[in-house]
């Protein structure tokens, strides 16, 4: 296992490399237009830093917005789970 440093992978486009600054928790690159949350930026980049190599950004990412960890729907003794079949 090797350790990536996070330091200045926000504001590093992880399709064209250009250097921008997020607006608030958005990050849109002025040179190629790619646009999502300044996390998942930082984290397509650590993750291109760990493998060692660049890889095609998928232009659908799905949206961050909604997503979290709601350990009161994980099916502990609740039979309607949200993402099980009712």
């Amino acid at each position: 296992m090797k350790l990536v440093p996070e330091e200045y992978t926000s504001p590093i486009c992880p399709v064209c490399g250009d250097k921008n600054h997020a607006d608030g928790r958005n990050y849109e690159c002025k040179s190629c237009g790619f646009r999502y949350h300044r996390d998942g930026v930082g984290a397509i980049n650590i993750l291109q830093r760990y493998l060692g190599k660049k890889f095609q950004v998928v232009a659908g990412l799905a949206p961050v917005r909604g997503v979290r960890f709601k350990p009161h729907l994980c099916g502990h003794g609740v039979k309607n789970a949200p993402w099980k079949a009712a």
